[in-house]
């Protein structure tokens, strides 16, 4: 091993060569606090190699395990009838993932997508990357040997062993698919035509999705006059989407940091010198449904234009010209098909790539208009120039207001999806010149918005990403004119008139406010203490002592966040309903005479021995009190758990505020603050399984290591050369 000075001068001589030529050899990784790896190499290849490593010392067993599942072969190694976990908390058997992940992730067509050209095939760059990446894999796991892994979840398993370039595209190409076909993976695998099968349909909807809030700030609401971001997604804390911390440097092409997701050698949420960005989970439709008209007496037929086509059988799936079939509906009259913009989506890598060499937002439009990737999300971005800028640019059907009026069906078992008719060819999704591939919206339809103060993005359509400047666009996008989440409106307040530095930014993130704690706790405490009974009379006393925030110390947290999710109030429960003029200050004052109020605390009170338990003591990850709630108690802040133990304790969280990025352009570049709340690595036996999170906890961030003299300042700098 060589000593720790040649690295630093390694390291020092990388940073201020030109490209390539005057580099040294090998790959340099440089560890920091928190574990991240800021990697230097000499070109695109390297980089992936270093980045590939890095992620298989903390995450080797999450890559294979994902690997497993993108294969198909779960039910090999874990059994056909557990769970697989493979599907962002929806129940799915390793059965059903396995179907569908051969039908999705067949080879034949995903190398058909890889042979295209960019841009709508990946670069030579990006190829490069992912080539880089999965030898970087590859070689940590030749050097450690599967029988010496640290990590018990896989040491020595049958089932962990080399990946392939095609094993890393096919975990892309099953991302983009989480609001498409992946959403519906038991529906698609289990249809079959009435009378021959017992199809298992899982239509609904979490109340708490995978979801995420951001902020851009422009130069009049930063106190030093420039740019600012604020990145809080809400992405999973187990699996192969866990955000994954690290650093990218070419000299002289390419100085991104951020977070990219297990398999991915892109930074997919980040800054460089110059631009900033994070994104959302979008409120445009993805997919949508196609309602068949079946032959009478033959249900796998169907009609268009009055002519007879047949489905075909592709493995379980059962396929129609617009897409696969889903169990539910299927009856001898209709069934539904699926259309998904995303199923010739393998492009994104490209579009992350350019963000991350955008010197400039009108860059990182260009690269954006060019590409046309974006899956399922939002992008909101910031730059040196001060200006904040937030759009839902992607990939998207194109289907316009009239074609709704038109052509929308009723989809009972699918409510949250748009159907069209697809007995005829005028239901068929439209094409704009602009657009990469057809039956998609071109980059000028795309709903845009840049300003000088503010945006804001919450999971909600754009209509008031800034509430002075409502936007309007195509239904396909999302609604407008519409009540607004507590959490959007809780997230506007936070930020109305304020002038933020990084620090005053987070620690407005971390007040943890409970926004229908703050309007409607005492409304409920007042009809609380009305009630007979004394076995109601110690939640009482905790929610009026509560204080209203989502803190580990906060009593009475656990008590609001049962009760306001049996309460579920709609419209009615109310005194002054929704008014589109007024949407961010209506619907108020809960009726205390609303009808489900007295049962829902009388519920709440027979199923919480403990109202007064602090939130910390409820919710945890590895004993480590956790601070958050739920988006639907209107917390920004949102932290969301598999459910509730009969003690009141909480059980394993699944999803919420993950990888939290505060970054401001000032005069000698980027600076900022971060956290990944759940750490590093999901490696119980590794240092990096809760040292970020132990942070979190305790409302502590890193202060970002991004010049090169900032990296080898770290205390804790750990070197590697490949």
């Amino acid at each position: 091993m060589r000593t720790r000075s040649i690295f630093v001068a390694a390291a020092l001589l990388l940073a201020t060569a030109t490209p390539v030529a005057a580099a040294p050899s090998g790959i340099l990784i440089q560890r920091t606090e928190g574990g991240i790896p800021h990697i230097t190499a000499r070109g695109y290849r390297d980089l992936g190699i270093g980045i590939g490593h890095a992620y298989a010392e903390d995450e080797l067993c999450t890559l294979a395990n994902a690997v497993v599942t993108v294969r198909g072969d779960r039910s090999r190694y874990f059994g056909p009838d557990a769970e697989s976990g493979a599907s962002l908390g929806r129940p799915l058997t390793n059965r059903d993932s396995d179907a569908y992940q051969r039908w999705h992730g067949e080879e034949g067509h995903l190398r058909e997508l890889l042979a295209k050209p960019a841009p709508l095939g990946p670069t030579d760059q990006v190829r490069d990357m992912v080539r880089g990446y999965a030898a970087g894999v590859n070689r940590y796991l030749a050097e450690t040997g599967a029988a010496n892994l640290s990590d018990p979840r896989c040491q020595g398993k049958p089932w962990v062993g080399p990946v392939t370039e095609l094993d890393l595209w096919r975990i892309t190409y099953d991302s983009a698919e989480l609001e498409g076909t992946s959403a519906v993976q038991a529906d698609l695998v289990t249809a079959a035509p009435p009378g021959q099968g017992t199809p298992v349909v899982t239509s609904t909807r979490s109340e708490e999705r995978v979801g995420s809030n951001a902020y851009a700030f422009g130069a009049g609401s930063t106190q030093g006059g420039t740019g600012m971001l604020l990145a809080n997604p809400h992405f999973p804390w187990h699996g192969i989407n866990r955000f994954y911390q690290a650093q990218l440097t070419i000299p002289g092409e390419l100085n991104v940091a951020g977070a990219s997701i297990g398999g991915s050698p892109l930074i997919i949420i980040g800054h460089n010198q110059h631009v900033a960005w994070t994104h959302t989970v979008s409120t445009a439709q993805r997919a949508t449904l196609y309602r068949l008209d079946l032959v009478p007496g033959d249900p796998t037929a169907y009609l268009v234009d009055g002519r007879t086509e047949k489905m075909t059988k592709n493995g379980a799936v059962w396929t129609t010209r617009y897409g696969p079939v889903l169990a539910g509906g299927w009856t001898a009259d209709h069934a539904f098909a699926m259309r998904s913009a995303n199923i010739d989506n393998l492009r994104q890598g490209n579009e992350w790539l350019g963000m991350a060499k955008a010197r400039s937002l009108d860059d990182l439009r260009a690269a954006q208009d060019r590409y046309q990737a974006m899956p399922f999300i939002n992008t909101i971005a910031t730059d040196a120039s001060g200006k904040a800028y937030l759009t839902d640019s992607g990939v998207v059907p194109h289907v316009t207001d009239e074609q709704l009026d038109r052509c929308a069906v009723p989809a009972p078992p699918y409510p949250y999806l748009v159907a069209l008719n697809g007995a005829g060819r005028s239901c068929d999704w439209g094409t704009d010149r602009s657009a990469l591939e057809p039956g998609l919206f071109g980059p000028e339809r795309m709903p845009r918005i840049t300003r000088d103060d503010f945006v804001h993005q919450a999971n909600e359509s754009l209509w008031l990403t800034n509430p002075a400047q409502p936007l309007h666009y195509p239904r396909i996008f999302g609604d407008a004119d519409t009540p607004r989440s507590w959490r959007t409106k809780v997230g506007l307040d936070m930020v109305a008139g304020k002038k933020f530095t990084v620090d005053s930014l987070l620690a407005t993130f971390d007040e943890d406010r409970n926004l229908t704690g703050e309007l409607f706790r005492d409304t409920v405490v007042s009809v609380c203490r009305t009630m007979d009974g004394a076995d109601v009379r110690p939640l009482c006393t905790a929610l009026a002592g509560w204080d209203t925030r989502g803190g580990t110390d906060s009593r009475g947290a656990v008590a609001w966040r049962m009760f306001w999710g049996l309460l579920r109030p709609g419209q009615d429960a109310f005194r002054v309903p929704f008014d589109a003029a007024q949407p961010l200050t209506t619907p108020r004052e809960l009726n205390p005479d609303y009808a489900g109020l007295r049962p829902a605390l009388t519920k709440t009170a027979q199923l919480l021995a403990k109202p007064d338990m602090p939130l910390g003591q409820a919710q945890q990850r590895a004993g480590i009190p956790i601070h958050g709630c739920s988006g639907g108690e209107g917390c920004f802040n949102v932290i969301n758990a598999a459910g509730q133990r009969p003690d009141g304790t909480y059980a394993d969280i699944v999803h919420g505020s993950s990888f939290v990025m505060a970054v401001e352009f000032g005069p000698h570049g980027p600076h900022g603050k971060q956290i990944l709340t759940y750490s590093q690595s999901d490696n119980p036996s590794s240092p990096r399984f809760a040292d970020q999170t132990r942070l979190f906890s305790q409302n502590q961030w890193l202060t970002e290591r991004y010049t090169p003299a900032e990296i080898i300042s770290s205390p804790v700098l750990r070197t590697q050369v490949l």
